[in-house]
């Protein structure tokens, strides 16, 4: 690694079987600012329920926020 360069951490705050669930959750977490990567998503796309489903994860930093904010919207996956 080069001088300078940080590697992110990134956790799974959460972990959904559908496509569009995992979306959602990226929208509303980018919304607040938090970047977001769906672990397996290109998975889900192929399969209709992948195994272990699709990971929501955000950089350590933010995934106390996230988790948060996730419990607080009360959505349901």
């Amino acid at each position: 690694m080069e001088a300078g360069h940080t590697t992110i951490e990134w956790l799974t705050v959460a972990t959904v079987s559908r496509f569009h669930d995992a979306h959602l959750l990226k929208a509303m977490l980018e919304g607040e600012g938090i970047p977001v990567f769906l672990k397996d998503a290109v998975t889900a796309q192929t399969y209709t329920n992948p195994l272990g489903g699709i990971k929501v994860q955000v950089p350590s930093p933010e995934a106390d926020k996230a988790a948060r904010l996730i419990e607080e919207s009360g959505y349901q996956f």
